[in-house]
């Protein structure tokens, strides 16, 4: 019986990301027959990567489909090592690289440093899975409003530690997914600065750290690296989402045990795609593929406040996306405003409850499907925000 129940306990830790949901419901009304616009989730239909295609294709072809060391390939993490060490100015070696999926490296990285009960500070809102990974591993889980620190209305002086507190680690994502915005460092300033001095770890969510579409941002802050982790993805910054590719920088005693958690659950990464992954980002073409993306997305979110200034919903963002795919738009509801847009008007778009408690009252769009179907999603949207039901169903 005691068995049982502590199986039990586990499975109550586990739950699924938001926009997965949400998504799951979408598809079961696809198939149903009705017309459903895509919103909810980051999948970047409307970016075709077909560098990045051809040399999946020829590695496919070309490598036997074994195993390889669980850190990850010995090439790949060279390569990013070096590109690292451009990127940050300073020396970056490939023992301090490890490779796995960008969404499981969250977890890895928070058990890596971690243990039950240990503090750790989250954005709210933020990416889904830094809480789902938390509550996981059973941390004690407080947030700082990362809407106020955007948008430039907290107090640089303000702290989201409380007397005493001090958490094993501090997670930051700038640029902040859902927001799609990044916002100047500087407004971090306070809060890294407390974290340094309490020696908390720092991990730095730096997803879409090459997808910020001005000058905002500015130069990153000076942190002591020997406890910072740093994670990234091939999978958003190169559109596609379903390599589930990423990669860590972190000290090599972190890298170490994240490349044993790889090994204990999925092994490797696929070797093949590993080498894709290298060529292609030694390649131009890679560059070029991001500057095409900064673009696109510019012209995207001007689409985007056009149409909802037109219906007069110039005001519902929450903050002016600047960065990424994403931007936050205010609703009367969360999860229930989801389900009913996509029920009455055919768009599926993701609640922001499932972010943190400061985006309870608003909805994430992704605005990285094909433009045909982002653009009629938006139609829909802002029809719906003003009180005009569309009819789903197709003819």
């Amino acid at each position: 019986m005691d068995g049982l129940h502590m199986t039990k306990a586990w499975a109550d830790r586990i739950h699924s990301q938001p926009m997965f949901d949400i998504l799951s419901m979408a598809h079961e009304m696809d198939l149903s027959g009705n017309d459903v616009k895509h919103l909810e989730i980051g999948d970047t239909e409307g970016f075709e990567n077909f560098a990045l295609r051809e040399h999946l294709v020829a590695r496919a072809k070309s490598e036997r489909l074994g195993y390889c060391p669980s850190g990850g390939e010995p090439r790949l993490r060279e390569v990013v090592a070096e590109m690292l060490t451009n990127d940050l100015g300073r020396s970056v070696e490939a023992d301090q690289i490890a490779i796995a999926p960008a969404n499981f490296l969250i977890l890895q990285a928070m058990a890596a440093i971690s243990k039950p009960q240990s503090g750790i500070l989250l954005p709210d809102p933020g990416f889904p899975t830094y809480r789902l990974a938390a509550e996981f591993l059973n941390l004690d889980v407080s947030t700082y409003n990362t809407i106020q620190k955007h948008l430039g209305s907290e107090d640089l002086e303000t702290t989201a530690f409380a007397e005493g507190y001090q958490p094993a680690m501090v997670v930051m994502s700038n640029p902040n997914n859902p927001l799609g915005h990044g916002a100047p460092w500087s407004r971090y300033e306070k809060l890294l600065k407390d974290a340094q001095q309490g020696e908390s770890w720092l991990l730095f969510d730096e997803t879409y750290v090459k997808l910020c579409y001005d000058q905002s941002m500015g130069d990153p802050p000076a942190v002591d690296e020997e406890r910072c982790i740093r994670i990234y993805s091939v999978s958003k910054e190169h559109a596609v989402p379903g390599l589930r590719m990423g990669y860590c920088l972190g000290p090599r005693e972190v890298i170490d045990v994240i490349n044993r958690f790889t090994s204990l659950t999925v092994s490797c990464v696929p070797s093949f795609i590993q080498l894709a992954v290298a060529d292609y980002l030694e390649s131009d073409r890679s560059k070029s593929f991001v500057r095409e993306v900064h673009e696109e997305m510019k012209k995207r979110f001007r689409m985007l406040e056009e149409r909802l200034e037109a219906n007069g919903l110039d005001s519902s963002l929450v903050i002016r996306p600047n960065a990424g795919f994403y931007a936050m738009i205010r609703t009367p509801g969360s999860r229930e405003s989801a389900e009913e847009m996509l029920k009455m008007d055919g768009v599926a778009t993701c609640p922001g409850s499932g972010f943190g408690s400061n985006s309870a009252e608003s909805i994430r769009v992704s605005l990285a499907g094909s433009l045909e179907a982002v653009l009629e999603g938006i139609d829909r949207l802002a029809g719906a925000l003003a009180g005009r039901p569309h009819l789903t169903s197709r003819d």
